[in-house]
């Protein structure tokens, strides 16, 4: 069973790993230009519509939420199969996440953005200038890890 789980943390790993990726390459940029251009407003709305009638933010609460768990248990069972520092991995991106995310103010100007509120100027500033560069180091934290549990397999 545990290398199974060990597996299976790998393939979830390597899942938001490439959503982190995706982001940074199309959506995230597509909410920056929109933000820039004074857009916001009505595509926020239509966002946050979208948000709260389709499920998206529990199915990606899920995904995340299903990689974390199953990083801790696969920890605990693979404790003495493989040396610490691989079973840590990929526990480490989503606390990272969470103290970058709220260090630098981007949590609130993000949940601005995607809730389809006004936004200050200075939630509007934080936003631009975190947005790509946070979600690149996560695609960066959740792929280092994904890599590093594929090597071990």
């Amino acid at each position: 069973m545990a290398p199974t789980i060990f597996a299976l943390t790998a393939f979830l790993t390597s899942v938001i790993a490439g959503f982190m990726i995706f982001y940074c390459i199309l959506v995230g940029r597509y909410f920056n230009f929109i933000v820039k251009s004074g857009y916001h407003s009505g595509l926020s709305d239509r966002y946050a519509e979208f948000r709260a009638q389709s499920g998206v933010v529990r199915c990606h609460g899920a995904l995340v939420g299903l990689q974390a768990i199953v990083a801790v248990v696969s920890a605990f069972l693979n404790w003495g199969n493989y040396p610490h520092w691989i079973n840590l991995a990929p526990i480490a991106p989503l606390p990272l996440l969470f103290v970058t995310h709220i260090v630098t103010g981007f949590r609130k100007a993000e949940g601005r953005v995607n809730g389809g509120r006004d936004l200050s100027s200075q939630n509007k500033t934080i936003y631009l200038r975190y947005n790509i560069p946070l979600h690149l180091f996560h695609s960066m934290t959740y792929s280092t890890a994904a890599l590093v549990l594929i090597l071990s397999l």
